[in-house]
């Protein structure tokens, strides 16, 4: 006669494989489960730097939240911290819990936040840290745009002198604007003539 052995194992070796598996899990997450890729896009409201250009900044780290931003105004060696902030993330182990996801502010580069700038070329600098763990330190995310910078209006110089087309009032007018002009013409009342080259 075969004897059919049915083999039981305890629930306490059960349970320990359990919380094994859960430790080495947790672990894990603490090595490997560092903030993600921080997206940064920066939204100058103004083609060029001015004297107070509004810059849009806007933030999403969905995986463990936004750390830390800083924003820089450049040029040459020149550099001033337009905006800087700290948030909470969510912990490596407990990372469903209350973290930022998204932040959009707006801050003003120009020569009221830098009294060195001058006319060129400056660059807007955003500095995004990410969420470290016990191991991982990741590197911080930076984009970084160039903008050109228009301190002063572009020249307009006229060159004619009255010149009447017809009787009656119709007048030609030319005259010369600067390079940095981005659109030239005549403005009477409601009425916007533009200039043709």
């Amino acid at each position: 006669m075969v004897k059919a052995e049915t083999r039981f194992e305890s629930p306490h070796k059960t349970t320990f494989w359990i919380v094994i598996t859960i430790l080495i899990a947790l672990l894990g997450l603490g090595i490997f489960g560092a903030g993600g890729q921080v997206g940064i896009k920066i939204d100058p409201l103004k083609p060029a730097i001015g004297k107070r250009t509004p810059v849009k900044i806007e933030l999403s780290e969905p995986r463990r939240g936004l750390v830390s931003v800083k924003v820089e105004l450049i040029q040459d060696r020149n550099s001033v911290v337009l905006e800087e902030k700290t948030y909470k993330p969510s912990s490596q182990f407990l990372f469903w819990r209350a973290k930022t996801v998204r932040d959009a502010f707006e801050v003003e580069a120009g020569s009221t936040a830098m009294p060195s700038l001058t006319s060129g070329f400056a660059s807007l600098r955003v500095t995004a840290a990410r969420a470290k763990t016990w191991i991982r330190r990741p590197e911080p995310n930076i984009v970084e745009i160039k903008l050109p910078v228009r301190l002063a209006p572009p020249s307009l110089q006229i060159t004619s002198s009255q010149t009447y087309v017809a009787q009656g009032g119709c007048e030609a007018v030319t005259y010369r604007v600067g390079e940095t002009a981005v659109r030239d013409g005549v403005q009477a009342g409601n009425w916007w003539f533009p200039g043709y080259p």
